[in-house]
């Protein structure tokens, strides 16, 4: 059914493109653009991701027009922890991370390694920073039993204000 792989993530960013545009509905718009997508064929071999880098970057280096790439994939079990993982592609990710969990108080557990097999792939590869937010496997994880019943909304919602608050930092 793909509640949580990955109607959890699609609706994290669908929440938290309404967090930023509200923000700069109120006179707080970002210094720069923020581009918000969303892929399909990631476990075909990032064919969605994969193609907008390959595009984006044409002739010109993809990290002179891209800041940063988040990922919110499968964010709907949050339980133990939000894993935020890749952040050694980045010096500045332990301390936003950080900073910008005050006001959220997630339970967040993080991971160095940008080797990752999701779509912050194709982005990292071509010298981009990746945060990648994810709440872990489950046993339901691609049966027809992730059903949306099973998700925690309450922490798919303050996944989304965590990675805003990251990105009108970044912004």
């Amino acid at each position: 059914n793909g509640a949580d792989d990955n109607a959890s993530g699609t609706a994290a960013v669908l929440e938290l493109a309404r967090l930023l545009a509200t923000e700069a509905e109120r006179g707080a718009p970002p210094a720069c653009d923020v581009v918000f997508a969303l892929w399909s064929g990631e476990e075909l071999g990032t064919l969605g991701s994969s193609h907008f880098v390959e595009s984006l970057a044409g002739a010109g280096k993809l990290q002179q027009k891209v800041g940063a790439y988040l990922n919110l994939d499968m964010v709907g079990h949050l339980d133990d922890a939000l894993y935020l993982q890749g952040i050694a592609s980045s010096p500045v990710w332990p301390r936003e991370i950080e900073r910008r969990n005050v006001p959220v108080g997630l339970p967040v557990a993080t991971k160095a390694d940008p080797y990752l097999p999701t779509d912050v792939t194709p982005f990292y590869m071509q010298g981009v920073p990746v945060l990648h937010a994810f709440t872990g496997a489950h046993e339901d994880y691609s049966t027809p039993r992730d059903t949306a019943d099973q998700l925690n909304y309450d922490g798919i919602r303050d996944t989304a204000r965590l990675i805003a608050g990251i990105a009108r930092s970044l912004a």
